[in-house]
């Protein structure tokens, strides 16, 4: 995420590539601003596991916070930064998890 962010293209590109996850690497608190969320929330609707993160240097991701990940349907990645993120990502997709489950092994670390 950056100021004037507007990846929502790149998000609706991700969905018709067939791809399963992405980390969207947020400000603060995994935060991202309306244009993106609503690219976020159609990518949820289509199937893709969405985490958000922080590119910020410390402080978690929280589950209800700005955006209510249950409400939303996305993932909070806890204390983990976006590279990290990334990689459970890829481990629990590779176990065909639900977008609870890997909410919960998120919570884990």
């Amino acid at each position: 995420a950056y100021a004037g962010d507007d990846t929502a293209l790149a998000i609706d590109a991700y969905v018709a590539a067939g791809y399963h996850g992405i980390v969207h690497a947020g400000f603060g608190n995994g935060n991202f601003n309306s244009k993106v969320g609503i690219a976020i929330q159609r990518a949820i609707q289509q199937g893709l596991h969405v985490v958000r993160s922080s590119r910020s240097a410390s402080g978690a991701v929280t589950e209800f916070g700005e955006v209510d990940d249950a409400e939303l349907g996305s993932i909070a990645s806890g204390l983990l930064n976006p590279q990290k993120a990334r990689v459970l990502l890829m481990l629990a997709l590779t176990k065909g998890q639900n977008t609870d489950h890997i909410q919960k092994t998120f919570f884990s670390f």
